[in-house]
């Protein structure tokens, strides 16, 4: 997906940069690409006066849909002597003033344009609890789409990206201004672009011949050509063909032998990778001879049925021609990583590199959007529900995870990326601390949260 898509998806958006590099009008032209956003509510912690003159500078750039916007915006800024307010009064007059302009203006969409300038040092809590809660009222509440944009160097950035599904750095690059997509819920397509002003404001991607790009808006970077890479899984396993049809099967030819005449047949349309899963428990390495006599390109991989490898089983591994063996609570990223080794083809890195960091769905209906999106997308997950937790928990998560607290029930719901029940079961369980639980794996997952 190209980046405007993105944003036009997205419930909460992120742009960091250094002062004075056009967020704000980024922000701007991004919404005013989506056809269905018609008024906007702009909430700054920047001087209303200033604010005026930002807005009428972003105007003479004579964008008509970028001026639409402007005109049919609810600007909403702190008051001068703000630092006493919040001092004396707190945040909740601003909820409520939030969450009345939000509703009366009945706008589309909201721009939260440099919150970092509400908080000093040492008020991180209190900045991420003004997050959560504005979060809240805008897209919770009110259904509304909001795009943030940040001071690169504030300390509020290191928890911005958790509530966003797009997070994008601005920076200079030869007097032009570059825009790197550093994680996002949803695939892309280019993960650099430039915004410029060439007569009129334009988003190209940053490819090898940008300047080619920018003469020729149209021009797109795309290889849909080539030839897909050949996999065969030798197993009886139900729930592991299953497994590798989902991660793999968009993108390689995947097939799938139960015997050793299947896989004698098989093996004449020379797969690139093997994958043997063994129901011996002890392994026997000679089919990934006979894998090699029968088509020397291939490389296998041995999934076998044990707890964990010594190292005289990698040794009868290596002299049987075997490129890796795996016990049969494998690490998924690491069977992943083998494969896109074997195959050079990074499909599934590129994707997890992407994704937000450890990301808090702002309401439950956010939560299921982006566990339909990592479905979609053929990333690995499981789901674990339960209202027998400690908050502690959520230090114990991993980076990409993505979490609900439903304050009401106590029901607190995961998306554990790149987990299956055994993973889960084995090792995160007792990290966790969780006795009760419901857990869900992607390959069962019926659609339904």
């Amino acid at each position: 997906m190209e980046l405007i898509d993105i944003i036009k998806k997205a419930d909460v958006s992120l742009i960091e940069g250094d002062s004075k590099l056009g967020k704000l009008t980024f922000a701007l032209y991004a919404y005013a690409q989506n056809e269905k956003i018609e008024k906007i509510t702009i909430i700054s912690s920047i001087p209303k006066k200033l604010m005026i003159k930002r807005l009428s500078a972003i105007k003479n750039l004579n964008d008509p849909n970028i001026n639409r916007l402007i005109d049919n915006s609810e600007l909403l800024c702190l008051k001068e002597d703000w630092i006493d307010i919040k001092s004396a009064y707190g945040f909740d007059f601003i909820y409520e003033d939030i969450d009345r302009i939000i509703q009366e203006t009945n706008c589309d969409a909201v721009i939260l344009h440099r919150p970092g300038l509400m908080f000093v040092e040492g008020e991180y809590d209190l900045a991420r609890i003004f997050l959560e809660k504005f979060i809240e009222i805008a897209v919770t509440k009110h259904g509304k789409q909001v795009f943030i944009t940040s001071n690169v160097k504030h300390f509020i950035t290191s928890f911005l990206e958790n509530y966003t599904d797009i997070s994008l750095l601005m920076q200079k690059d030869n007097n032009k201004r570059k825009i790197n997509v550093k994680h996002s819920l949803y695939p892309v397509t280019h993960t650099s672009y430039f915004f410029i002003y060439n007569k009129q404001l334009m988003l190209i991607p940053a490819t090898q011949n940008s300047q080619e790009s920018i003469n020729n808006c149209n021009d797109t970077n795309r290889n849909n050509n080539k030839i897909k890479r050949k996999i065969l899984v030798i197993t009886e396993d139900k729930r592991f063909k299953l497994l590798n049809k989902y991660i793999f099967g968009e993108y390689f030819e995947i097939e799938f032998a139960s015997n050793l005449n299947e896989l004698i047949n098989k093996l004449e349309h020379n797969p690139d990778v093997v994958i043997y899963k063994d129901i011996d428990t002890n392994p026997h390495f000679n089919i990934c001879s006979l894998v090699k006599q029968t088509s020397p390109n291939s490389e296998v991989i041995f999934i076998a049925n044990k707890d964990y490898i010594r190292a005289e089983d990698k040794i009868d591994a290596t002299q049987s021609r075997c490129y890796e063996v795996f016990d049969k609570n494998f690490n998924l990223e690491e069977y992943i990583l083998t494969i896109e080794k074997l195959t050079n083809n990074f499909f599934y890195s590129t994707k997890i590199k992407l994704l937000p960091p450890q990301k808090f769905a702002p309401s439950y209906e956010n939560f299921c959007k982006s566990i339909s999106i990592l479905f979609n997308e053929r990333i690995y997950f499981s789901i674990v529900k339960t209202n027998k937790f400690n908050k502690e928990i959520i230090k114990r998560l991993r980076n990409h995870d993505i979490i609900y607290i439903d304050e009401k029930s106590n029901m607190l719901s995961l998306c554990l990326i790149d987990v299956t029940k055994e993973m889960f079961k084995k090792r995160l369980e007792k990290k966790l601390q969780l006795s009760e639980y419901k857990l869900t794996e992607v390959i069962e997952w019926d659609g339904k949260c």
